[in-house]
């Protein structure tokens, strides 16, 4: 079976990582009430926690949404460390689990890939200094049925004390 290339569009974690930044800074600044990019950034870059909060809880969707356009078997995605202090405080490295039906050496090196080129976007365009951009985020790769089982990262997703958040499902 010959499959043609024709019509096959090749997606670079540059690309992921860029488009997943850039609309994580539009859903921040929505959320943050902030009417231009540049206010947003300012927030950013003082560290405002609300406004980092945001940007990670964007971030993760969309990257979420991106690789499981690239991989069907990525079921769920869920977020672990947003639950904060009720202040507006975060905790960094915010991780994104992605549940899948059966983890694939495919999956693991798109995941490589936007992990090694996040760091680089969340700095151009958003502005966030080498120390927090390089450590904002980390991806998780879980089965579905560790969750079931709670066994690892899936026992932290249902947990009754600080339940992860679903940030995108299939």
């Amino acid at each position: 079976m010959v499959v043609s290339m024709q019509n096959v569009i090749p997606v670079g974690a540059d690309d992921v990582a860029g488009a997943a930044v850039q609309k994580a800074l539009e859903f921040a600044a929505r959320k943050t009430g902030c009417s231009r990019r540049s206010a947003v950034v300012s927030n950013l870059t003082t560290r405002d926690e609300w406004a980092l909060g945001y940007l990670a809880y964007g971030l993760a969707r969309n990257v979420a949404s991106s690789l499981a356009e690239l991989d069907d078997n990525v079921r769920e995605a869920y977020v672990l460390g947003l639950e904060g202090d009720g202040c507006g405080s975060t905790s960094f490295p915010v991780v994104l689990v992605l549940s899948v039906t059966r983890q694939t050496a495919a999956l693991e090196s798109i995941v490589a890939g936007v992990l090694k080129a996040l760091p680089r976007a969340l700095a151009e365009r958003a502005a966030l200094s080498s120390e927090l951009s390089v450590g904002f985020v980390d991806i998780q790769v879980i089965e579905t049925e560790d969750i079931g089982k709670k066994r690892g990262l899936g026992a932290a997703i249902r947990s009754l004390w600080a339940p992860a958040l679903k940030v995108w499902s299939r």
